[in-house]
């Protein structure tokens, strides 16, 4: 079948073009990315064990914000104003009062009995693909904040595939680690997809890589000027797929990853 026309790009106009469109073996290449995008993805993004560093920290930050709320007696002292309202001062809104010195009441008895973080580090789940582009275009547009312009997009060029994946993270729940505050009686050992759940946040922990397939290395020189012009565009991790791997520590040491087609 007859390779797609690309339309015209910017990279086109410097005088790089894709041959390996034409040949039967970059479909081949591509078809197998997709077809594994899971394994690959996890070999080339995840480690098995968290980070010792991350593990450290966290338990650090958490025992400090426990040990500053029970030093400082604030949380006690909101208990006590709420049973004051509850009972002086009543409301429409005495439910609502109700279970905030419920919630407030319960992470007290939590911290009677705090004796660290609740449970056992979890295992590390592998990343999850949430969605596989292929021809995703680079884009440029220029903007002007004093006048409010904003050009056309230019294409620059198109990456073969870009995939999106969630990694997941450890955290700890019921710890606003951004407001140094607890915010409930569950202080445990958490692994999530969100990117800030401590705090109420819905955002997933999202991750980019975007892969350029090549049955054979080109010059290294025209290879790392293209995936260079990329990034000046869309940043992220640019991985390299090919059959042949004998460069594979040079394009490493420049920045990018590589994966060998099999």
């Amino acid at each position: 079948m007859k390779p797609k026309q690309r339309g015209t790009t910017l990279q086109m106009k410097m005088g790089f073009l894709d041959e390996d469109l034409k040949k039967p073996k970059h479909d081949e290449i591509l078809k197998w990315l997709d077809q594994n995008a899971e394994q690959i993805v996890n070999s080339l993004f995840r480690s098995d064990q968290w980070d010792k560093e991350l593990i450290n920290r966290l338990t650090e930050t958490t025992n400090k914000i426990v040990s500053d709320t029970k030093q400082k007696g604030v949380l006690q002292r909101e208990v006590e104003d709420l049973e004051w309202k509850l009972k002086n001062s009543p409301r429409e809104n005495d439910k609502e009062r109700r279970l905030i010195l419920d919630s407030k009441i319960a992470i007290l008895k939590s911290l009677e009995k705090w004796d660290g973080i609740k449970g056992q580090i979890p295992e590390k789940l592998p990343i999850r693909i949430v969605r596989k582009i292929w021809e995703h275009p680079i884009t440029s547009s220029v903007s002007n904040q004093r006048t409010g312009y904003q050009s056309p997009k230019q294409i620059i060029g198109y990456v073969d595939m870009k995939i999106i994946f969630i990694v997941p993270r450890l955290t700890v729940n019921d710890i606003d680690f951004s407001g140094e505050r607890i915010m409930g009686p569950d202080i445990s050992w958490l692994q999530t997809e969100l990117l800030q759940p401590e705090f109420g946040g819905r955002e997933l922990n999202l991750h980019y890589a975007n892969f350029e397939a090549k049955t054979v290395l080109p010059s290294l020189g025209e290879l790392f000027r293209q995936l260079n012009t990329y990034k000046e565009f869309e940043g992220g991790n640019y991985v390299i797929l090919c059959p042949d791997d004998s460069d594979a520590s040079l394009i490493k040491e420049q920045g990018f990853y590589f994966c060998k087609f099999t």
